[in-house]
């Protein structure tokens, strides 16, 4: 997370900046991790994480109702910050 926010580099071995307050548990730093994404991103991450690990695409664009040129950017995101 503070990787992301720019906040702390890995270059070997890595310390905490004063005054940096770690998230309690796992679930705050994916939750602060998913507020953090634009609307759309979060709204068809919600509704993957209510479908499941894995689901076709082409049912995925039957249940946002969203032609597959609008939903295929947002997909690509939300699968790069798996990478992350």
């Amino acid at each position: 997370m503070l990787v992301e926010q720019g906040r702390l580099r890995r270059e070997g071995r890595m310390a905490l900046p004063p005054g940096i307050q770690l998230p309690v548990t796992v679930q705050a730093v994916l939750a602060a991790r998913i507020d953090r994404l634009p609307a759309d991103e979060r709204a068809l991450l919600q509704t993957m994480a209510v479908i499941g690990y894995r689901c076709a695409r082409r049912l995925l664009l039957q249940i946002v109702a969203q032609p597959e040129a609008a939903m295929s950017p947002r997909l690509s995101c939300c699968i790069a910050l798996e990478s992350i």
